[in-house]
């Protein structure tokens, strides 16, 4: 639901750090292409991707409970936490 959002803010975060002349834009391309290679590994492990969903699962328990206190008008109860 939001990877998109998720992605999108990494990419920023990447080029945030280029034009802050931290990085290079070849870092950031190695480094995508290192992470993905290492997620492809960990998606073999059983262990790893019942951790992943359980932890999506909670996620979006989450994002319903965020959803419903912003809609309750108790949004303000969120800046706390």
């Amino acid at each position: 639901e939001n990877s998109d959002k998720i992605k999108e803010h990494a990419w920023q975060a990447c080029v945030n750090r280029v034009i802050a002349g931290v990085h290079h834009p070849s870092d950031i391309q190695a480094g995508y292409a290192l992470g993905h290679e290492i997620f492809k590994e960990f998606a073999k492990n059983k262990d790893f991707t019942d951790r992943l969903e359980k932890l999506h699962k909670r996620y979006i328990r989450q994002s319903k409970i965020r959803k419903i206190i912003q809609n309750s008008g108790l949004g303000f109860i969120l800046d706390k936490l």
